[in-house]
């Protein structure tokens, strides 16, 4: 028996196997890689956004959103006109999400800035859903949006340990907890990149280049983030007071129109069927007033009877 042939399909199949592993682990390899890579940032869509110094982002109001306590925050691409600019988008995302990004990117600017004693608040223990005691009874609390203020939060009771059915009293869900240390700049537009003086010493010479992609807060909320349509936007927004005349205003004054179009046409239909001699009264008695108004407007009332 010849087992050349056997010999070399040996050879073929310990070599495709070898190539096979060998990609496989290269993929591995790739795929750690990119999880360790954090300076780029994906949407739902594969968008992706290297460096965020061109970006701000505008936290905009908390709002609950079909049951849910959500942040609702526009993009904005153009860093320099203080989110004046068109957004990119408009967007939601959950009230833990957002502040626990938020947080990340405080300590990130203390640790650019050189402080060395930062601590975090210790409000950011209501990022979590965890039990608390009340007058007895077993209850939960987790940070969401205030019952007052769209522009606040605050740390909501809950019946349940997943924290997603709110113990309501009197119409409010809220705990007697001040957490405005870690509220979002609501209204306010955030540079995703801060910048620190720096000597030259302290730094390499990838610094700068490497800073401009790092951002907790955009690139998480853009990673994490939902569109918030038109319905969502909707949500919260306080009534415009317009200058100017309202609806009831412009209706009143059609009606005070056509009623002083209706009272000159009548003196007008009188004035046309005055006899030669109340004319000639009229002007004598105009000329003898100075052609004033209000006599005119006397004599215009004794006519008109």
């Amino acid at each position: 028996m010849n087992i050349r042939p056997l010999k070399c399909f040996s050879q073929v199949l310990v070599s495709v196997l070898f190539i096979c592993l060998h990609q496989a682990c290269g993929a591995d390899d790739d795929a750690n890689d990119d999880a360790n890579y954090t300076n780029y940032s994906w949407n739902n869509d594969d968008t992706q956004i290297q460096y965020w110094s061109d970006y701000s982002i505008l936290p905009k109001r908390c709002i609950v959103y079909k049951g849910v306590d959500v942040i609702v925050f526009s993009m904005h691409e153009k860093a320099g006109q203080q989110c004046s600019d068109e957004p990119v988008g408009t967007y939601k995302l959950d009230v833990p999400t957002f502040v626990e990004s938020y947080l990340y990117q405080i300590e990130d600017n203390a640790e650019n800035e050189g402080v060395d004693d930062y601590a975090e608040s210790a409000n950011a223990q209501y990022l979590d859903c965890t039990g608390v005691e009340i007058n007895g009874e077993q209850f939960y609390s987790q940070l969401g949006c205030s019952d007052t203020s769209t522009a606040e939060l605050a740390v909501n009771i809950y019946t349940d340990n997943t924290c997603e059915t709110k113990a309501d009293s009197n119409g409010y869900d809220d705990a007697n907890v001040d957490v405005s240390d870690i509220a979002p700049p609501f209204q306010k537009c955030v540079g995703c990149v801060v910048w620190f003086d720096k000597n030259d010493d302290e730094i390499d010479d990838q610094y700068y280049d490497n800073h401009r992609t790092d951002s907790p807060l955009c690139s998480s909320a853009w990673a994490y983030k939902e569109t918030c349509d038109k319905k969502c936007q909707r949500v919260g927004m306080e009534a415009v007071t317009r200058e100017g005349w309202n609806s009831s205003d412009k209706v009143l004054l059609g009606i005070l129109g056509i009623f002083a179009v209706g009272l000159l046409s009548g003196i007008y239909r009188k004035r046309q069927r005055m006899t030669n001699k109340n004319a000639l009264l009229e002007q004598a008695a105009m000329s003898a007033a100075g052609s004033s108004d209000k006599v005119l407007l006397g004599i215009l009332g004794i006519f008109g009877k």
